[in-house]
């Protein structure tokens, strides 16, 4: 895989992001193959080298939501690869861009979907504090704030306890 094979090339990364969001959009068989061949852990690593570059985190967002969404196994692998960490990094590293926000909430709250240990590791992680951040910044953009409010973490038991 490409992504593997050059992972200092940003927009190599980036483009292979996008061309795995397309090919498993509404396609579950081309998500889980995908997942077998190590894709979600590969767009979860570009996530986490190239934290600077909004597009490709945007690119990477949609590509992880499409890949997780109804795969169980494919939502394991980012959770043990790093993507909620990396997703709550891309939300505090680039918070004017919206795009990237909405992508992100909307990836967030499947990961967090039916899995406790997501949702406790996504308030671990700053989730919350993340989901929060970007509804304040684009309180004008109703796109966005109904990826927050409708998609966003759920808050963990421990959490509001407190």
């Amino acid at each position: 895989m490409a992504m593997r094979t050059h992972r200092e090339d940003a927009a190599l990364q980036q483009a292979a992001c996008r061309t795995l969001g397309r090919m498993t959009f509404d396609k579950a068989g081309n998500g889980v193959k995908a997942g077998n061949a190590g894709a979600v852990e590969a767009v979860v690593l570009a996530m986490h080298t190239y934290r600077e570059n909004a597009e490709l985190q945007r690119a990477s967002c949609h590509t992880l939501g499409r890949m997780i969404t109804d795969n169980a196994d494919n939502k394991a692998k980012a959770e043990n690869a790093g993507a909620i960490e990396a997703i709550v990094a891309a939300t505090q590293e680039h918070i004017d861009h919206t795009e990237l926000q909405r992508l992100a909430c909307i990836t967030l709250g499947r990961m967090s979907t039916d899995n406790a240990d997501n949702r406790v590791k996504a308030g671990n992680a700053g989730a919350i504090k993340a989901v929060v951040a970007v509804m304040c910044t684009h309180g004008e953009d109703a796109k966005l704030q109904h990826a927050a409010c409708g998609q966003c973490v759920p808050l963990p038991e421990t959490m509001r306890k407190s």
